[in-house]
């Protein structure tokens, strides 16, 4: 059995406990630990970057800025930060 990387907050977890599953606001699965799963913990890059995507944040739909949010206090940022990091993609 492999240990895997959370990719929302970096704690090992191990290969049975690993979740693999799409995110709402991209094409893509994101593999996280029971933890970010049961608290709906994203990658903080991969938010950033679906972000820009859209075209910031102001024009995000209701439920996005919402994930985005609640995401924000898990990763210690402010929304002026986040909004900063989505404006150095430009």
């Amino acid at each position: 059995m492999v240990d895997k990387n959370c990719q929302s907050c970096g704690n090992i977890t191990t290969e049975d406990e690993y979740l693999v599953c799409s995110a709402p606001y991209t094409a893509m699965s994101v593999g996280r630990c029971p933890s970010c799963f049961a608290n709906d913990r994203y990658p903080y890059q991969d938010l950033v970057g679906a972000c820009w995507g859209v075209g910031g944040f102001d024009l995000c739909a209701d439920w996005f800025q919402d994930l985005i949010t609640s995401n924000l206090v898990f990763c210690n940022k402010t929304k002026k930060e986040f909004i900063a990091d989505v404006n150095k993609l430009d």
